[in-house]
């Protein structure tokens, strides 16, 4: 919680509800808010817990310590942890530490069930600071007088157990329990107590800055990262755009490339297949008569015409095959064109 509880304990007569009353003016003189209030009675269902508890008859131990810890659940819910949560400094005179004194040790209930049933009613919620101001019991019955209420008015040895479970108390929990001389004067405990008070009031007042800085704080975070996930939103989308140009500028020169190595690729098969086919034409005119000069004569050594005609068939035949063959295994969309004399004619030339 933002807020500081402090709470002041002590057997009656011990001056609490005095201290209790100049602490609140002083941490109200150095600008904090304060909430004061007591147990039992700091509500309207306490107080009716009070008259019962103070001015009424008779009331067993555990309806007692039953009826004290039903007055602080509603007490710390409604009033003390409201105040905490708005960051009061709150002040209660008397608190749970009273029940493990009166009504365990003074009444012979076990201290540890007492404590525990406290600390159920508020759910675990501890003071800050305890500040247990220590008094001889003679002492305090005199400043009591005469008028005293039901608990007041216990003998003398009960209110010796109080006084004895307090001091125990603080023993067992220095850090949070400290023990002030109750016989000084007023000023003077007044003066330890703001003493002991004063670096809880600093670092109250340090956490409460920095609960102020920190919404800021995140502010200039979260501005922070959504500046940068902009920065790298916009640098991802231009290495994309780079990637995507490059990309296209690769593609468009690999079909630039295709496109003119179709073209110089088309331009030579049909020059090659033009060239063959005047040299395959050519040898059909000369190179068989020579090849097939032996077989072209009969017996008599006379030229054999039918012969010859056979074999010039059959080499232009295995010429054309041989070409054509060759041209469709290259590209086949290639299409063998008759032989024309005149494209010879003018490659030759």
């Amino acid at each position: 919680m933002a807020g500081l509880f402090i709470s002041f304990e002590g057997g009656d007569g011990a001056g609490k509800s005095t201290q209790v009353r100049a602490l609140a003016q002083w941490i109200s003189e150095q600008g904090f808010a304060v909430t004061t209030t007591r147990e039992p009675g700091g509500t309207e269902l306490g107080a009716q817990i009070r008259q019962m508890l103070l001015e009424g008859g008779a009331v067993s131990p555990r309806a007692e310590a039953l009826l004290y810890a039903a007055d602080r659940a509603h007490h710390i819910a409604t009033k003390v942890r409201p105040a905490l949560e708005r960051g009061d400094v709150v002040i209660s005179d008397r608190y749970f530490d009273s029940s493990v004194a009166y009504q365990g040790a003074a009444r012979a209930l076990p201290k540890e069930q007492v404590r525990a049933l406290s600390l159920w009613a508020v759910e675990n919620l501890l003071p800050d600071l305890t500040i247990l101001l220590d008094l001889p019991v003679e002492n305090g019955a005199v400043r009591v007088g005469a008028e005293q209420d039901r608990i007041e008015a216990e003998g003398v040895q009960f209110h010796q157990n109080v006084r004895a479970e307090f001091l125990h108390l603080a023993q067992a929990e220095p850090n949070r329990i400290k023990v002030i001389d109750g016989s000084q004067s007023i000023e003077e405990i007044a003066q330890q107590v703001r003493e002991l008070v004063a670096p809880l009031l600093t670092a109250l007042q340090q956490n409460e800055s920095l609960a102020k800085a920190q919404p800021q704080e995140q502010s200039q975070f979260a501005s922070g990262a959504q500046h940068g996930l902009t920065t790298q939103y916009e640098s991802d989308t231009q290495s994309e755009s780079r990637s995507q140009n490059e990309l296209h500028g690769t593609q468009n020169q690999s079909v630039a490339q295709n496109e003119s190595g179709n073209r110089t690729s088309g331009k030579s098969e049909s020059d090659a297949q033009k060239e063959s086919d005047c040299q395959n034409e050519s040898r059909s005119q000369n190179g068989p008569n020579v090849q097939n000069e032996p077989n072209a004569k009969n017996e008599s050594g006379t030229p054999n015409s039918a012969a010859a005609r056979q074999n010039l068939g059959n080499a232009a035949s295995q010429n054309l095959g041989n070409v054509v063959s060759q041209n469709l295994g290259n590209n086949a969309t290639v299409a063998v064109s008759p032989f024309n004399p005149e494209i010879c004619t003018e490659q030759e030339s």
